[in-house]
């Protein structure tokens, strides 16, 4: 069946499956635990806001964090300055 819904839904427990639309994700308020995508496919955890947020993802792939390890790396371009 097809529904339309507008405003918060609401439920304790339960799976999803099929597509998901919206024009942004909020979870966990703005604290440290918090998680945010914004319409234009920004990712942020940490903060309310995408520019103060200790780790972020822009949609053009540009990236913030403030330790990152990794267990491989592959430049195709560009500088790497440290």
């Amino acid at each position: 069946n097809n529904g339309n819904f507008r405003g918060d839904i609401t439920g304790a427990s339960g799976n999803f499956s099929g597509n998901l639309s919206g024009g942004t994700i909020d979870i966990g308020g703005t604290d440290a635990s918090s998680f945010h995508v914004n319409s234009a496919g920004d990712m942020w955890l940490g903060a309310s806001s995408y520019s103060s947020a200790p780790f972020r993802v822009s949609a053009s792939g540009d990236a913030v964090a403030g330790n990152l390890t990794v267990s491989s790396i592959s430049v195709t371009g560009g500088e790497i300055h440290i």
